[in-house]
């Protein structure tokens, strides 16, 4: 299931990873043929929630694609003051969680084959947004109350909270880290598994410039997730989490501007993508690979979504004299999946891929 990443505009999201980069899990990337505005998450039955651009200039709605091309109908929030509809994350059972834009935000849970719809409204709050869902119906997201004294000049808003909400009960939660809780930096919830584990991270008092620390959380603990190689507590990030407790995300660290992992549960393997190469630059004929962002998602057989660029053609940059820029580019999303592995036969220590 997903974990939104969901970080006041921390742009992280155009990442060049290359393909000769040494890694230890490799994947097939599947094209989707559909049009949309992007890839939003991936279930166990290889569905695909994506968002798309239902007119000129209308937000974007979430709808699900099945592995057949077949599509679910969008769902669309009710008309209101500046009404937009996000979706964020869905379950197994097709239910999307999202949130319903505008002056007073708030999250909806709906079934688009059933067309069944629940909305949320944290108790007393003025906003509240929908991140993450498991197949009994819990959601984790954020809510806001009234600022007190008003939000400005950067002190901690200590009027953001995280929230789990049970459908089964209909009650609200709040799930706070305990650093938020002492310092009013903002906890954001971003997904949940089956278990009841939570995915998720914090502020620090550097939120300018966007330190995030990402965790899990079970049973009332909070254990934070680190990649060995990242350069701090705050390089590691979450984009996926699913009902193995397994996680997909990215980090930052020596030799490495953004790259990404998948996470076992004990161990860590860097992710190996095969990306095209662009257009060789035309000064000095260099090659590298496209750029691939816009990664979400986590299904149980370690299938995660994205979006990569390609550059097909160069020409002169018209602010930058002598230098050359991009002048046909072409976005491709798709379904990335882990290559198998056979297990290494007696006396014999290689892995061997199978396609």
């Amino acid at each position: 299931m997903k974990a939104t990443i969901w970080m006041l505009g921390l742009a992280l999201e155009f990442l060049v990873i290359s393909s000769a980069y040494s890694a230890d899990r490799n994947y097939t990337l599947t094209p989707i043929n559909a049009e949309m505005w992007g890839p939003v998450d991936i279930n166990n039955n290889g569905d695909v929630l994506i968002e798309r651009q239902l007119s000129e200039g209308a937000s974007p709605a979430p709808l699900i694609i099945n592995k057949n091309g077949k599509e679910t109908r969008p769902f669309e929030c009710p008309s209101g003051d500046e009404p937009s509809t996000e979706g964020s994350a869905f379950n197994n059972l097709g239910d999307v969680v999202g949130t319903c834009g505008g002056l007073r935000p708030f999250g909806f849970v709906a079934n688009l084959k059933s067309g069944s719809v629940n909305f949320l409204y944290y108790p007393g709050a003025l906003a509240t947004w929908g991140f993450g869902i498991n197949d009994s119906g819990q959601v984790v997201g954020l809510y806001e109350n009234q600022p007190e004294p008003p939000f400005c000049c950067f002190l901690p808003p200590r009027h953001l909270h995280s929230y789990l909400w049970d459908k089964s009960t209909g009650e609200y939660r709040t799930i706070d880290h305990p650093f938020s809780i002492e310092t009013g930096w903002p906890t954001v919830l971003t997904g949940i598994n089956n278990k009841g584990q939570i995915v998720g991270y914090h502020y620090d008092e550097r939120l300018v410039s966007f330190g995030t620390y990402h965790f899990v959380y079970d049973n009332g603990m909070f254990t934070p997730v680190r990649h060995p190689k990242a350069w701090g507590e705050d390089s590691t990030y979450i984009y996926g989490f699913n009902n193995h407790s397994q996680i997909f995300g990215a980090y930052s660290g020596p030799g490495c501007g953004q790259c990404l992992f998948f996470y076992d549960g004990i161990e860590y393997f860097d992710v190996s993508l095969p990306l095209p190469d662009n257009a060789p630059y035309p000064n000095g004929m260099i090659v590298y690979p496209a750029s691939a962002f816009n990664f979400a998602g986590l299904n149980d057989n370690g299938q995660f979504v994205g979006t990569y660029q390609t550059i097909l053609e160069w020409g002169p940059d018209p602010f930058h004299p002598g230098e050359f820029a991009p002048t046909k580019t072409e976005l491709v999303n798709f379904i990335a999946t882990p290559q198998k592995v056979k297990p290494p036969k007696p006396g014999k220590g290689k892995k061997e891929i199978v396609n």
